[in-house]
């Protein structure tokens, strides 16, 4: 099957593909940094030279409003990869909270293309782009003009193919995230999710650094609250359920809804479910479609 051997080429070897679904937005002027760590929830501060850092833009009330990818140039330019499907307005709102600073916002016309794998850094394009590891296996993103994209998808195909991997799909490319229990915004989690709902506060929040928009909200329920739901990796016996089907305890009561499902490529179903928390960390027997359901881990949990 054409998905699978994609997918194992993730899995396995290195897979190269557009990320369609990832827009760029450039944050730049003499006090891009600044206002950046005041809109954001990782620390931006001090330079970090071209390592990829991962933040959140979240509301007032904590609410998870997009994830971005950051990459810092040496000009001091910010480029940020953003949900595609936020981007207009989020750089509508972001540019209402420019005040008397100087900074400019745009969404560039660049195209995101990244290769993932466990030989993916022994591609030669590696050079030309930012370690960026998406599936726990290894892998780098690279930036490009948007004139340049089918030469470059080009060249990662022609490099993957000789180390043994593939150019792959978007689909193959999701299910090999919901196979190394990667959430994706707009799909796992939104606006109705606070980081700690899916697992993102210890790879996209930094509680150490100052103020930021929706601060007091995130760092009040990491000290002294619980988030009311998780996260969850499942895997489900029978044929696969669509996304959005009810997950139920033993009394037959509603605790959550799948977000991701595929197939694991061993036959079973392989889903992630966001839960209410008493659900997702207790033992007690789940089932979907009256089928059963069992918890792999809470997504982020280390």
């Amino acid at each position: 099957m054409e998905l699978e051997r994609q997918t194992r080429a993730l899995e396995d070897t290195v897979g190269a593909l557009e990320l369609t679904w990832r827009r760029v937005l450039r944050v730049e002027g003499d006090d891009a940094r600044s206002w950046l760590n005041g809109v954001v929830t990782q620390d931006l501060r001090e330079p970090h030279g071209q390592t990829l850092r991962h933040a959140l833009f979240v509301d007032v009330r904590g609410r998870v409003l997009a994830d971005a990818s950051v990459i810092e140039h040496a000009s001091g330019a910010f480029d940020l990869l953003i949900p595609a499907e936020v981007a207009t307005a989020l750089l509508e709102s972001l540019d209402q909270r420019i005040v008397m600073e100087d900074v400019e916002l745009s969404l560039s016309e660049l195209a995101v293309f990244t290769a993932q794998g466990p030989v993916a850094t022994s591609m030669a394009s590696a050079s030309r782009g930012i370690a960026h590891d998406r599936l726990g296996r290894g892998g780098f993103d690279l930036l490009c003009p948007r004139s340049e994209a089918s030469a470059w998808a080009e060249t990662l195909a022609r490099e993957a193919e000789a180390l043994g991997g593939a150019s792959i799909s978007a689909d193959a490319y999701e299910r090999a995230r919901i196979r190394a229990l990667r959430p994706r915004f707009g799909v796992d989690y939104g606006p109705d999710c606070y980081p700690q709902e899916a697992g993102l506060e210890g790879s996209a929040v930094s509680f150490e650094k100052g103020c930021y928009v929706g601060q007091e909200a995130v760092h009040m329920l990491q000290v002294r609250g619980r988030p009311p739901r998780r996260l969850v990796g499942l895997t489900i016996e029978g044929a696969l359920p669509a996304p959005g089907a009810e997950v139920m305890d033993s009394d037959g009561k509603r605790v959550g809804t799948l977000t991701s499902v595929t197939s694991d490529g061993e036959g079973h179903v392989l889903a992630l479910a966001m839960l209410k928390r008493a659900a997702a960390e207790a033992d007690d027997a789940l089932r979907v479609d009256a089928r059963e359901a069992r918890r792999i881990a809470l997504v982020g949990a280390s």
